[in-house]
């Protein structure tokens, strides 16, 4: 699939950037089948070739959003612009604000808390260490409670 894309060339800190026709999957810096116009964004000037850009899109190569941006302000292509930088607003649900579950979490369990596991295994051990043996004092008494006099 071809797109039309910027390929950018010049030195470091002063780019200068080519409009050209190149396979989807290419290394900007890789072949390209067409070269359609060039700009230059420091001194603010360009140059865009209209017919060969119409011709390419004609044969079914698409712009990437920013050549796609910019052939809207050159007015080469007719439409709105593309918000190439899309921000996500999370959105609220009605059940997450009143505190219920949505039906798809309504059979899961939730998982209890780290503090609530340690509490629950130290309780464990100290039932556990129930006395195996009967201290000596008391097992003394139970003798001479036995022993006939």
């Amino acid at each position: 699939m071809l797109r039309i894309k910027f390929r950018k060339t010049g030195k470091k800190h002063q780019k200068y950037l080519r409009l050209v026709v190149m396979e989807k999957r290419s290394k900007l810096g890789g072949k390209f089948v067409d070269d359609l116009g060039w700009t230059n964004p420091h001194e603010k000037t360009q140059e865009v070739d209209k017919e060969k850009v119409l011709h390419w899109i004609e044969r079914g190569a698409k712009p990437t959003d920013t050549v796609h941006n910019f052939l809207v302000k050159q007015g080469v292509v007719k439409g709105p612009k593309i918000a190439v930088h899309n921000i996500k607003k999370k959105k609220e649900k009605a059940g997450d604000e009143k505190g219920e579950h949505l039906p798809a979490q309504a059979g899961k369990k939730e998982a209890p808390e780290k503090d609530e596991i340690k509490e629950e295994k130290t309780e464990d051990k100290k039932e556990d260490k129930t006395p195996a043996k009967e201290p000596k004092d008391e097992v003394k008494k139970e003798t001479e409670e036995k022993k006939p006099e």
